[in-house]
């Protein structure tokens, strides 16, 4: 789907804009994933707090400027904001359509203009990247089009709409590159509401809805808060707490689990989005992504002088002399520009704490979590890309124990 035209607000509170944002009797639902083998959970969203005063601000300042980028840490309740505001702006007759877009392509903001003229209704258009639906089980994370250009072109393409609001969600990583970029960066910068929802009061409201508990202590409340997506860990503490019946006998056990619940979703998400579950992009990838995990972010010329080939059917990594005698043109690939753009640029906490537990640094027990749910392949990459960089490393002090002369 392109786009598409949602011309009730029924349709919308049926979950046809996202599939698990719903309204009942008048009041705004989410549906989330709880756990395998498990029935979802369907619960009241909570618009308390700092998510109302953000509510508010999103809508005043569609009505100031026409449009509104909400940007912030993956987790946090960006796309469920976004869906509620849409919400609001039809139940209070603000807007009559809402446009729902996944990728615009050069010529639809002319026919969506030609749409929006023949009506003469107000419009709405929300374009999320990575819509609130992908929170609903892990494996929907690798449904997130990776696809920047493709983004760039959507955004310009929406910039040509007239007569219509939007609301349009980017998640840090997406915003950080997409505001570097010429054309785009001084619009999108003029217009962004930074979303930080790390308020007591909201996140002590997702813990309780989630839980049914009538009592979140404020210590737990407190470690939440210590995450970058702390609404999702907020919403799986609580449903842990539901298993347990509201006992939290071990509130590091009981974060910890939330923890885990989280990573499993940015786990898939850097296996399907990024790598597009191809152990041929894994292994190429493999080195710059350790060295990521270690060293923090990598210029993006770096990657392509980091990278493993497939040379007449044999992997290896690439050799010095390749580079040296290269020109970086010949050594960029087009399916790694997106990785290298991504390993480019800071990410949440739990992201890199995901891909330490992946690549083995936190220990074989950590990385069992993983291969139980479908990353078996991904985690055998990056083992093939440590050996591999291991062997280089080394292979100068392989003859020293036949005392032969050190290697120049």
């Amino acid at each position: 789907m392109r786009w598409r035209v949602i011309s009730s607000i029924e349709d919308l509170e049926k979950g046809l804009v996202f599939g698990n944002f719903k309204v009942v009797n008048k009041t705004p639902k989410t549906l989330t994933w709880i756990g395998f083998g498990k029935d979802d959970l369907e619960v009241d969203l909570i618009d308390t707090g700092k998510f109302g005063e953000v509510t508010k601000e999103t809508i005043q300042t569609l009505m100031e400027k026409g449009m509104v980028v909400l940007s912030g840490d993956r987790g946090i309740g960006k796309s469920a904001l976004a869906t509620y505001t849409t919400w609001r702006l039809l139940r209070n007759k603000l807007v009559d359509v809402v446009v729902h877009v996944g990728k615009l392509i050069p010529a639809d903001a002319l026919e969506i203009n030609n749409q929006i003229r023949a009506d003469n209704k107000k419009y709405v258009i929300i374009y999320d990247p990575s819509p609130i639906d992908i929170y609903y089980e892990p494996r929907t994370m690798q449904n997130i089009n990776y696809d920047i250009d493709g983004m760039k072109t959507t955004l310009n393409e929406l910039m040509d709409i007239k007569n219509a609001w939007k609301i349009i969600v980017l998640p840090n990583d997406f915003y950080n590159i997409i505001s570097g970029n010429e054309e785009l960066g001084n619009i999108i910068d003029d217009n962004t509401i930074a979303i930080n929802l790390k308020d007591k009061t909201f996140l002590r409201e997702v813990i309780k809805k989630y839980s049914g508990c009538d009592s979140v202590s404020d210590e737990l409340v407190k470690r939440v808060m210590g995450y970058g997506s702390y609404t999702l860990i907020a919403k799986y503490t609580g449903i842990m707490m539901r298993e347990r019946r509201c006992e939290v006998k071990n509130a590091d056990e009981l974060i910890r689990g939330s923890v885990d619940m989280v990573k499993l979703f940015f786990a898939h998400y850097i296996w399907g989005s990024i790598l597009q579950e191809n152990i041929n992009l894994a292994k190429k990838a493999s080195v710059p992504l350790i060295f990521y995990t270690t060293f923090g972010k990598l210029p993006e010329d770096v990657v392509y002088t980091m990278k493993a080939i497939n040379d007449g059917g044999v992997w290896e990594l690439i050799d010095r002399d390749r580079v040296a005698k290269s020109k970086l043109g010949e050594l960029i690939e087009d399916d790694l520009k997106p990785i290298a753009k991504w390993l480019s640029i800071w990410h949440e906490d739990l992201i890199d704490e995901t891909l330490k537990d992946l690549i083995g640094l936190n220990g074989e027990e950590a990385r069992n979590k993983y291969r139980d749910h479908g990353l078996k392949d991904f985690i055998e990459s990056l083992d093939w890309g440590y050996e591999m960089l291991i062997k280089r490393i080394t292979r100068p002090y392989e003859n020293l124990d036949k005392g032969l002369k050190w290697p120049r």
